[in-house]
């Protein structure tokens, strides 16, 4: 391993390559049209397999993914869109949505990424990329396209990813192990009017992110974070070194036990279909119709209490004595298990002219869930692959927090959008969407009790068995943004939009229902921006609300002893400024700048857990920074080489709803080289995290009721999400 780390080292220097390749913009200021197609929203410092999350001051539930105009998943959760998706080298394109087009094409506020795949073309093609870094990850890309009849191409891809993490799992040899396969063949009509593809896509992963991401550390108590003795944050696991979970099938009340490995598969079936035509007068008829069969279980081991003692092993180890003395951690294992179908139909007619880019379309998209989450609880010791251990006799705790949920979703939507060109000066771009929104279920809605299954008993003594439930509502969405010049190079800008959506499945997913039906979200911009060869810059206030959010706490008691679910319905509002810069100031150097000042806090969000009541209104929104600064540097060295460099501030963020605990302001930063050998041969090398800080970030589990001073938490063992540590990756591109 030593030998292949150097000899690595010595050749990370000849180039750079991205993951998902294309870099995108996660400019804040909405741009008049659908999508943006530039910087560099793929780069994620927390999980490399997942896109970036673009901030816009309330968090959005998911990043949309979309391939060729559908998106890749339904629903965000449990049915991850990362798990169905790749930015490899069978994408032709890769954009990001703004939020107006989300808003008004899927029903759903957020930045969204927007990827297109390679049709093949009449003559053959082939792309291929092979990717190391220096724990061992290794990723192979490939696609090939070509005619095989006149009129007839196909394009076939395989994505490979073999992925050990930046630490070593005892119990398996991969924390992502990803397999995905595209098969595509398009027919071009003669007269050149149009085309139609039929695609098939297959999905298999096995991801241990949600299970291997978090690691121990000693809180400062002002927002920062040591390592404890004998452990490194982001190198060392924090997982049980058996590797298993023992747990109760809510469905059956059967005890089972599996390791992490069999019970962290995502498997999916996909065929699609692609169809344009061009009917004359310049109206173009898009016809695009996915369905997509899941299979997923995802598993998670959030930490929650700390005890300190003597205790025995959970089984006897070799090298140990019989029992433990210091420090134990208590985890929340929670296995989500599900099958789930998505199908897909939208219909588009489209026509430009002089002044006009308008469209009309249709949704037709359904989902059926079958999802369960298992949960149970478990003890270990503080150590790199910790053993498990009992505590009050063991008692796991099976199922308190239990989720279930057999029903399905349907959505038919009309949608208008037109680009606008008023005059020269003068651009609007608007949409509206109206949604005939349908939801029918089988739901259990019983308090969650040690040991909670169907056909059990709950404290009251009733039988839990299932409850049907269906809503049928009208959803809706309105955008518009303008541009207007003043000058040739300096004018205004302005957006606003307004969301309305009905509660979902994963309102139903746990004991009782969202009080509140709809969840409205308004946001409003207006800004000002100048054009120059040498200098841009766009300038924006927004305010944005979200208003009857509902969330499910998994809290410890104050005492340690249990833990319950709580429910929650809170609003979201910001208001912030954004100022994106991109500047030229000589030939081939280029440097964008973003600054972001914001003020995300919580509205009307109180609940009550062991007999307290506990008000969060105007809080700091959990893990959101009041400021935000992007530099992204890049100079073109040579005709073949060129350099770059992203570096991101985030001011101070809240790692809990009761804003007690926090941690410090952070730099993530990326650095690499580009390299092209010829036309056929190019080098890609990037450095994620180049100044190696380390430490935490996101939530820290088991903190939500926590509402004192963070200083009454320095010397706490706690733990948290990990920053990935410094990681030089290399990938050779090929082109025949």
């Amino acid at each position: 391993m030593k030998l292949k780390t150097y000899c690595l080292l010595l050749i990370l220097f000849i180039s750079v390559r991205i993951q998902g390749q294309t870099k995108l913009s996660n400019d804040s200021i909405v741009n008049i049209g659908e999508e943006k197609n530039n910087r560099n929203v793929m780069l994620n410092a927390s999980e490399p397999t997942r896109p970036r999350e673009v901030a816009i001051g309330i968090p959005i539930a998911n990043v949309p993914i979309l391939e060729n105009g559908l998106p890749v998943v339904y629903a965000g959760w449990p049915n991850l869109a990362h798990h169905h998706w790749r930015g490899d080298v069978s994408l032709s394109r890769v954009a990001l949505t703004t939020l107006a087009e989300s808003a008004i094409t899927l029903g759903d506020l957020g930045y969204g990424v927007s990827s297109f795949t390679e049709t093949g073309g009449d003559s053959f093609s082939g792309k291929m990329n092979y990717a190391v870094n220096q724990f061992g990850m290794q990723r192979v890309e490939m696609n090939i396209s070509g005619e095989f009849l006149p009129g007839y191409s196909y394009s076939i891809g395989n994505y490979q990813n073999f992925d050990p993490g930046s630490f070593d799992l005892e119990f398996t040899n991969y924390v992502d192990r990803t397999q995905l396969y595209r098969v595509a063949m398009t027919h071009f009509f003669d007269d050149g009017k149009g085309s139609l593809s039929v695609a098939y896509k297959h999905v298999s992963i096995r991801s241990l992110f949600g299970a291997a991401q978090y690691s121990p550390f000693i809180y400062d108590g002002d927002g920062g974070v040591d390592e404890i003795p004998g452990f490194k944050i982001g190198r060392d696991s924090y997982v049980p070194i058996d590797g298993r979970i023992t747990y109760m099938d809510t469905r059956t009340g059967e005890e089972r036990s599996a390791s992490y490995y069999d019970v962290s598969s995502n498997k999916a079936n996909e065929v699609a279909l692609y169809f344009d035509y061009k009917l004359g007068n310049g109206v173009d008829l898009s016809v695009k119709a996915k369905y997509v069969n899941s299979s997923l279980s995802l598993p998670i081991l959030a930490p929650t209490n700390v005890r300190n003692g003597t205790f025995r092993y959970e089984q006897q180890w070799d090298d140990r004595e019989a029992t433990w003395t210091g420090d134990v951690h208590q985890r929340l294992a929670l296995l989500n298990m599900g099958e789930i179908k998505d199908a897909f139909l939208t219909v588009e007619l489209s026509k430009k002219t002089s002044s006009h880019d308008w469209r009309i379309g249709i949704n037709e998209w359904h989902n059926s869930t079958d999802y369960v989450r298992n949960s149970a609880f478990l003890w270990h010791t503080v150590e790199p692959n910790p053993r498990k251990v009992i505590v009050d006799g063991g008692d796991p705790l099976y199922n308190v927090a239990a989720e279930y949920i057999d029903g399905s979703e349907n959505k038919l939507a009309l949608y208008f959008t037109d680009n606008w060109r008023i005059s020269p000066k003068l651009r609007v771009y608007y949409g509206a969407r109206i949604e005939n929104f349908r939801l029918s279920a089988d739901r259990l809605p019983f308090t969650r009790y040690p040991g909670f299954h169907v056909g059990g008993t709950d404290p009251s003594g009733q039988v839990v068995t299932t409850e049907e439930v269906e809503e049928d509502a009208v959803n809706m969405a309105f955008s518009a943004s303008l541009s207007y010049n003043i000058t040739n190079s300096f004018g205004l800008t302005g957006e606003a939009t307004y969301l309305r959506r009905n509660r979902q499945l994963l309102s139903y997913f746990g004991q009782e229902e969202t009080p509140e039906a709809t969840s409205p979200v308004t946001l409003g911009r207006l800004g000002i921006f100048f054009n120059h060869p040498k200098f841009s810059v766009v300038s924006a206030l927004t305010y944005a609300t979200r208003k009857n959010d509902f969330a499910r706490l998994d809290v410890p008691s104050p005492s340690g002893t249990g833990t319950m679910v709580v429910p929650a319905v809170f609003g979201q509002e910001t208001m912030g400024w954004t100022t994106d810069v991109v500047i030229k100031p000589f030939e081939k150097f280029e440097l964008h700048l973003l600054l972001t000042l914001q003020d995300p806090k919580y509205s009307d969000y109180d609940f009550q857990a062991f007999g307290e009541v506990y008000d969060y209104s105007d809080n700091v929104i959990r893990n959101q920074s009041k400021i935000l600064i992007e530099i992204d540097p890049s100079y073109q060295i040579s005709q073949n080489l060129r350099a770059w460099a992203s570096f991101r501030y985030f001011g101070k963020q809240y790692a809990n709803v009761g804003n007690s605990l926090f941690f410090e302001a952070r730099w993530e930063t990326f650095f690499g080289f580009n390299y092209k050998v010829n036309d056929f041969l190019s080098f890609n090398a990037t450095i994620i995290n180049l100044l190696d800080n380390t430490g935490a970030s996101g939530e820290i589990p088991g903190t939500q009721l926590s509402t004192g001073d963070s200083s009454a938490y320095a010397g706490r063992l706690l733990a948290g999400t990990s920053l990935i540590p410094r990681t030089f990756s290399l990938t050779g591109s090929i082109k025949f």
